[in-house]
């Protein structure tokens, strides 16, 4: 029938049939295989998956901004009628969304005994290339900020780390000089304080390096990300975000905290000639 799945939020459908026009508009969660449907089909989707083992009508993922779709589509015809003003496509090619759809195929397969889900399924390597996968470009604009956040908090996340580490490690150099000479536990913690932003200054560009390698992995296991390279987006693409974002947290660390850095230095350096340096 029509408009099956209107505005559905969860949920699965396993269907051995062809839906009718508008099948799975508004969808925002549900999972689905159907084989075939009519036009309109995912119009205005915001989130879900929907499997369509069979034709599309006319004007397929119109005003689509979420969740994602497969077409099995041997004889390459499905995109003349998608609406290809909202969606970008590609053929299955990262592992993750192959499991993804291999998952739904199978479950299908297994519920409704569809012949052309077990044809599919026994020649899964080959017909797996039969499969366009369609992404709204909205989600790749979402991606992109997603990448983003993702950077920052790796990239505090390692500076906190590090810092803690340099922190450490400085406290105990200084507790070494002052040995024997009584000087207070409380002069050894401000000339740490004070040596912190100078030794950070120092460190800041293996400290940046080392956050974004962190955000990099982070990013490369999460799913979410992985569909930029499904739909042919270059994975220097990718990096532009956080690669900003680092440069910018440079320029803005060499304009602001230079002065704040030499009047800690000159601070850590006045206690340490009156305590280390000079000997009476």
């Amino acid at each position: 029938g029509n408009t099956v799945l209107y505005g559905a939020t969860d949920g699965f459908l396993f269907a051995s049939g062809r839906a009718g026009e508008r099948f799975a508009v508004r969808n925002s969660g549900a999972r689905v295989v159907v084989e075939g449907c009519g036009s309109n089909g995912c119009e205005y989707m915001t989130g879900g998956v929907a499997v369509i083992l069979g034709s599309i009508g006319a004007n397929f993922g119109a005003g689509m901004t979420g969740g994602m779709a497969y077409i099995y589509d041997p004889e390459n015809q499905a995109e003349e009628v998608m609406n290809m003003e909202s969606i970008v496509t590609a053929r299955v090619q990262v592992d993750y969304w192959k499991k993804e759809l291999r998952s739904l195929v199978e479950k299908h397969a297994v519920e409704t005994e569809s012949r052309r889900a077990q044809e599919i399924l026994r020649n899964w390597d080959i017909e797996v290339n039969n499969f366009i996968q369609i992404c709204p470009k909205e989600m790749l604009n979402k991606i992109n900020f997603y990448i983003l956040v993702k950077f920052s908090y790796s990239f505090l996340f390692t500076i906190l780390i590090l810092s803690s580490i340099i922190f450490i490690g400085d406290f105990v150099e200084q507790f070494r000089k002052s040995a024997g000479k009584d000087v207070p536990i409380n002069i050894i913690l401000q000339l740490t304080i004070f040596n912190f932003p100078n030794l950070i200054s120092y460190t800041l560009p293996i400290t940046s390096f080392l956050s974004a390698m962190l955000a990099f992995l982070t990013l490369i296991r999460n799913s979410e990300s992985i569909v930029i390279s499904g739909m042919g987006i270059s994975n220097t693409k990718t990096l532009i975000p956080p690669m900003t974002l680092y440069f910018l947290i440079g320029v803005t660390f060499i304009l602001l905290a230079n002065p704040l850095i030499s009047v800690f230095d000159d601070k850590y350096s006045d206690l340490k000639y009156k305590y280390i340096d000079y000997i009476l």
